[in-house]
């Protein structure tokens, strides 16, 4: 069975889509082409869509008490981000 991308790779995706997207746009105000202006934005905008999907995919399938905000659910996020630390 092959295994299934998680939100948060999904995002990451999204997000290595913009940086092309910001990269080409960069580029076509440089060599002041305006095609290749036009390519930049739809490419920027479908990475913003996929990374937007991505969290909300995360968000599906981790459940919604990752980002429910609640005071045990901080404290958690907070343990484990020390454990990262050690």
């Amino acid at each position: 069975m092959k295994p299934r991308l998680s939100g948060l790779q999904i995002f990451a995706l999204g997000f290595a889509i913009v940086v092309v997207g910001a990269v080409g746009g960069f580029s076509a105000d440089y060599f002041e082409l305006r095609a290749l202006a036009l390519i930049a934005f739809v490419v920027t905008a479908v990475g913003i869509a996929i990374g937007l999907a991505g969290i909300l995919y995360g968000w599906a399938t981790q459940g919604k008490k990752a980002i429910s905000g609640s005071a045990q659910a901080a404290r958690e996020l907070r343990d484990k981000i020390r454990t990262l630390g050690k």
